[in-house]
């Protein structure tokens, strides 16, 4: 094989997250460009990405790459940050942040952003069954409590294990107890809390689901990301082509 050749096609893309819109018409769009938007390269994709209302990455190096390339809209960091050090950062690049654990929870509570800053709204995780990140019943509701006090907007997220396949029973599981937590933060905390649930799966499996923001990844790149579908049948286009010179027949 000779001559191998990767080659980005920004309007499929362009294309992917307009089906991304139509889905979900009525949520904001956080676009994943995480893991150098998963390998077709930041910088190939991001100007494909304008009808975004923010990008998410996995953390600072990227986000501050994201910037450098020219992204001015805002910025999600969806692991969160990694030290006091990064908080203060993320504060200085406009970069909001998913809290999903104490550290986090006491850097943004010891240096507290600007009125006007983005890093105000803050993504509060709440663990309802990937048990990957995230905070349980009790600790969600403690902490939504002291950064609403402390002057913080929030969006109450979580995320899906299985929402790939529609007839596994936690995805049902985990949006119930995703509701009941959010209805008690409305109802104790601030009506004005927003909500988060659906990855690229949830999108399309899950329309109910949708609330506030959608977190597109996989299907903006042109994939399916449900076991019973595929790209074509979701109206996605590949958004990367691979391509090669045959050296030789046998």
């Amino acid at each position: 094989m000779r001559t191998a050749t990767v080659t980005i096609n920004p309007q499929a893309l362009t294309h992917n997250l307009l089906q991304v819109k139509k889905r979900a018409p009525n949520a904001k769009v956080l676009a994943m460009v995480k893991a150098n938007a998963y390998g077709h390269g930041v910088a190939a994709v991001l100007p494909a990405l304008v009808l975004a209302d923010s990008i998410g990455v996995a953390s600072f190096t990227e986000a501050l790459e994201a910037r450098h390339l020219g992204w001015n809209k805002a910025i999600g960091l969806v692991e969160g940050v990694f030290s006091a050090d990064e908080w203060q950062q993320a504060i200085d690049n406009g970069c909001s942040c998913v809290i999903h654990h104490a550290p986090q929870l006491e850097w943004a509570l010891d240096c507290i952003p600007a009125v006007d800053s983005p890093v105000r709204t803050v993504w509060l995780k709440y663990n309802t069954g990937m048990n990957r990140l995230g905070f349980d019943e009790q600790g969600v509701v403690s902490a939504a409590k002291r950064l609403h006090d402390a002057g913080y907007a929030l969006i109450l997220t979580t995320h899906f294990a299985n929402a790939d396949d529609r007839e596994h029973p936690l995805t049902s599981t985990q949006i119930q107890r995703f509701n009941d937590i959010f209805a008690i933060l409305q109802r104790d905390v601030d009506k004005n809390i927003k909500a988060s649930l659906c990855n690229s799966a949830g999108i399309i499996n899950y329309p109910d689901s949708h609330c506030d923001w959608v977190r597109p990844g996989i299907m903006l790149y042109g994939s399916s990301p449900v076991t019973d579908q595929s790209a074509g049948e979701l109206n996605l286009q590949a958004v990367m082509d691979f391509s090669a010179q045959i050296m030789a027949f046998q």
